[in-house]
């Protein structure tokens, strides 16, 4: 977008938050809450309505979530987690969600006829996105050097130094006697 800055925490620097709204038709609070540190920031808007931006300088990727936030925003106490690492693995995550296509996910989907469970349809983008972020925590407390989850498609794999990735594999093959190195760090 034009002329925006990143938005950072100001008790501990994490640049990922949760937002959560009084309604979803014309809101007049929003919530930040930071990944970091759970601190909360209200945002009130004084004008009666709110434009959400779609096309040319939007990703279009925000949306209303039905039901409560995930549980997890607070930081785990795993073997090998210290603060500092967990902050750069939840903002670096926060960046690959931003930047994933979900679109181009779900038009694949479409194309190939592809659907979860019973449904008869491809998912909808706020599906992918919760299943992506389920992902993201199972690997969270899985975490020791380097892990992997996945499902539906979608795989989510951090790295022993912090590095984030968001895929979605249609397909992949490895050979049956070579070990497979997931370790491939900047």
């Amino acid at each position: 977008m034009k002329e925006t800055k990143r938005m950072s925490c100001g008790a501990c620097g994490a640049t990922g938050f949760y937002v959560e709204a009084d309604n979803d038709e014309f809101p007049t609070v929003l919530v930040f809450e930071c990944l970091g540190c759970n601190s909360t920031t209200p945002y009130t808007i004084s004008t009666p309505k709110m434009k959400r931006s779609w096309g040319e300088d939007s990703d279009g990727v925000t949306c209303f979530l039905e039901g409560k936030k995930p549980e997890s925003t607070t930081l785990l106490k795993g073997a090998n987690m210290d603060k500092k690492l967990e902050y750069k693995i939840r903002d670096n995550f926060s960046e690959a969600l931003e930047d994933f296509d979900f679109e181009k996910v779900h038009n694949t989907m479409n194309y190939l006829d592809w659907h979860w469970g019973g449904d008869n349809h491809a998912p909808s983008l706020v599906q992918m996105i919760e299943l992506v972020k389920e992902l993201f925590e199972c690997a969270m407390n899985d975490f020791k050097e380097t892990v992997c989850t996945s499902s539906g498609g979608f795989r989510v794999r951090i790295y022993e130094k912090g590095r984030v990735e968001i895929q979605f594999v249609v397909t992949e093959s490895y050979s049956s006697d070579e070990e497979y190195d997931f370790i491939h760090e900047e």
